[in-house]
């Protein structure tokens, strides 16, 4: 699992980091909430969101820069 899935390494993370990747998960799980309880967007705005959920902020910014 180690070689193939990156599962069961020590990471050791520093605090900045673990600080930063909380924050990223905590508004994810925030917008995935919003976006199941029957928020009103639009079916494109929403697609849109779904579309670019969890994606690096690098790859994001590369979207962005394409449209």
């Amino acid at each position: 699992m180690i070689k193939y899935r990156y599962i069961g390494h020590e990471w050791a993370f520093s605090e900045k980091l673990r600080q930063v990747l909380l924050s990223y998960y905590s508004t994810n799980r925030l917008l995935l909430e919003c976006l199941n309880s029957g928020c009103n967007v639009t079916p494109e705005v929403r697609q849109d969101i779904e579309e670019n959920l969890l994606l690096p902020i690098a790859e994001i910014e590369k979207r962005q820069q394409q449209m």
